[in-house]
């Protein structure tokens, strides 16, 4: 059963006592700490309406994640190999290390359908876990 303060309206990241409030003030500058006003579209509008609002909204989260990742130094010693097939895969792993590591799969969780696996920020997750001697799909 969720308390009325899990469901609580009038939070947001800017003001919920519960989360880190550094979190609230690296979106601030996107206006991601505090309510939005309702979309334009909804499930009732035009498809050609829908695919544009969801590109726009694309478009932002890219430039958000963008400014939150470029300023970071490239992490080092990393080997990216990119497998195309009917479904493209990325492989990073540590450039120096012989013999078997361990594994770990990484799903881009856009519901198929917002970003990308191959944009920016998921690149850096990936190089971020194989840096720590994973190897990274």
């Amino acid at each position: 059963m969720l308390s009325g303060r899990l469901a609580d309206p009038t939070l947001t990241l800017g003001t919920d006592p519960r989360g880190d409030p550094r979190i609230g003030g690296a979106l601030a500058p996107f206006f991601l700490d505090r309510h939005l006003a309702p979309p334009l579209v909804t499930a009732d509008s035009p498809r050609a309406e829908q695919l544009a609002f969801c590109a726009g909204v694309e478009a932002e989260l890219q430039a958000v994640l963008a400014a939150l990742t470029d300023p970071l130094p490239t992490v080092a010693g990393i080997t990216r190999e990119t497998v195309s097939g009917p479904t493209t895969v990325f492989v990073h792993r540590p450039s120096r290390h012989a013999g078997p590591l361990p594994v770990v799969v990484h799903l881009h969780g856009g519901a198929m359908s917002m970003l990308r696996a191959a944009d920016p920020v998921y690149a850096r997750w990936r190089d971020e876990l194989a840096a720590t001697g994973l190897v990274v799909v």
